[in-house]
């Protein structure tokens, strides 16, 4: 009982001392604090407000006005209180517990970027256990809309090798909501640090340093003014080659499904993109895309493109690959093509045909494949009787199209068939389109329709030279039909044509 008691003596005695000491103005330990953060950081930090701490359970420190600088970010922190189990550190040091820490008015700047954390509160922190963690935040990437951001979840870190693991994180910005878990944990091997550019679309650095898994369910997903509901996405990064997929189920009326591969291992970057859409609603599709088609059709479309590169533009001007479309049956507008076939009819003297076509075909068959070499294209497909062939140029950068496309009208009985001319069925018909994607102008070209009509004037057995030959028997006098069948055989080139023969 004596050893007790004189040992309860001196522990209150060092505790009286201790708290004589440490209630002591907290300022003049500063530069000590500061270069123990230095030390154990890295980060010089240098506390411009004032120091505080409270010892009587729970241990709480506070400091304000706190900045620093490392590696060109700039940092300024308004407060910062951390609140700790005083008996963790009694029963053992290596696991002490953060009750809470608090943090207020924290501005990060790199470059033209800007995050602002206006309040984040950690609670129940220790390593390798689970802490709830809420945040509110801004972030202002240069030149870009501000994103808001507030975040409700739990935390888990550990030291050893360093991780993190963020679970059922609820999470609000502007263009999205919904639910995210993470586990995030840094690569030991060195990374040498990738160039930096202020357009880059994703961080280089990051997906070289971490590796990462995780999953998120978007309650709804704004883009581009059009909400999506229940998405869900799957991501998975491993020396630094990214893999993510996302899954919409309602989109435009059917379903959408795109796998984004990042490789960010390589310099530049190389990504590839595979989408799919079921039973999507072309119509409105069309009208989110800003296009003016008039389509009304069941679309399904999927392939694969590569792309190199880290901005917007580098990804616009190296896409490459094929995709493939199925428009199913449906409605489509044909009014640019009816304006092809006029040209060609009123040299023909024959446009009642086309001119009774209707502007929204119904048609039984609409399949093709786009294939992109940069920025080369090629497009084929089929509009039931009619096959188009297209070759040429897009610069997304300036949108502007220079695209040769050869028509061709068949006669399949089994599909809904053009009633045009016969002679131009199975005669490729070339159409060149220039100007913007959403709204080219595309003519046939003169030479190609005057030889279209001599071609047909030159064939005893086309429908025109027949008509022509009638109009000669029943309107020129006797002693000059020959003569007006030599010009007709002129005009279509059969007697040019027939003295080379011989």
């Amino acid at each position: 009982m004596r050893k007790f008691f004189f040992s309860l003596l001196a522990l209150l005695a060092i505790t009286g001392a201790a708290i004589f000491y440490f209630t002591q103005d907290a300022n003049r330990f500063k530069p000590e604090l500061e270069a123990l953060i230095a030390e154990q950081t890295g980060v010089p930090v240098k506390i411009e407000g004032d120091l505080g701490w409270r010892l009587f359970p729970p241990i709480l420190l506070t400091a304000e006005k706190l900045s620093a600088e490392h590696e060109g970010r700039r940092w300024q922190l308004g407060r910062l209180a951390l609140d700790i189990d005083v008996m963790t550190l009694i029963e053992d040091l290596d696991h002490w517990r953060i009750q809470a820490l608090t943090i207020e008015d924290l501005t990060m700047e790199d470059g033209g970027d800007r995050l602002e954390v206006s309040h984040l509160k950690l609670e129940g922190f220790a390593f390798g256990e689970p802490a709830l963690l809420a945040t509110t935040l801004n972030y202002q990437p240069a030149g870009a809309p501000a994103i808001p951001l507030d975040l409700n979840g739990t935390l888990t870190y550990h030291p050893e090798p360093e991780r993190y693991a963020l679970s059922n994180v609820r999470f609000n910005t502007t263009d999205a909501e919904g639910i995210c878990s993470l586990a995030l944990q840094a690569n030991t091997e060195p990374v040498t640090p990738a160039p930096q550019n202020a357009d880059e679309l994703i961080p280089v650095d990051t997906f070289r340093e971490y590796a990462w898994q995780g999953t998120c369910t978007l309650d709804q997903l704004t883009y581009d003014d059009q909400t999506f509901t229940d998405v869900s996405i799957v991501l998975d990064n491993k020396n630094a080659v990214s893999s993510n997929d996302i899954s919409i189920p309602v989109f435009f009326g059917g379903t959408a499904q795109v796998k984004v591969v990042i490789d960010a291992a390589t310099t530049p970057v190389h990504w590839t993109i595979e989408p799919r859409l079921e039973k999507v609603n072309s119509q409105l599709l069309m009208e989110w895309l800003d296009q003016r088609l008039q389509w009304i059709a069941s679309l399904a479309y999927g392939g694969t493109l590569s792309m190199t590169g880290n901005t917007e533009q580098e990804l616009l001007a190296s896409v490459s690959g094929e995709t493939r479309f199925d428009g199913g049956q449906g409605q489509i507008n044909i009014v640019k093509i009816k304006q092809q076939l006029l040209r060609i009819a009123l040299l023909l003297n024959e446009t009642d045909k086309v001119t009774a076509l209707p502007d929204m075909w119904s048609y039984q068959r609409l399949v093709g494949n786009w294939r992109i070499d940069e920025q080369h294209h090629e497009l084929d497909f089929a509009l039931d009787n009619l096959t188009v062939l297209a070759e040429g140029d897009y610069n997304p950068e300036t949108d502007k199209l220079d695209l040769l496309a050869e028509l061709t009208f068949e006669n399949n009985p089994d599909l809904p068939v053009f009633d045009i001319n016969p002679m131009l069925m199975y005669l490729p018909i070339p159409v060149r389109c220039r100007g913007s994607i959403a709204d080219p102008t595309c003519r046939i070209d003169d030479r190609a329709a005057q030889k279209i009509v001599a071609s047909a004037l030159a064939s005893p057995d086309s429908p025109l030279h027949a008509k022509l030959e009638k109009k000669i028997e029943e309107k020129v006098p006797e002693e000059y039909q020959e003569a007006a069948r030599a010009i007709l055989d002129l005009l279509g080139g059969s007697r040019e044509k027939r003295s080379r023969e011989n």
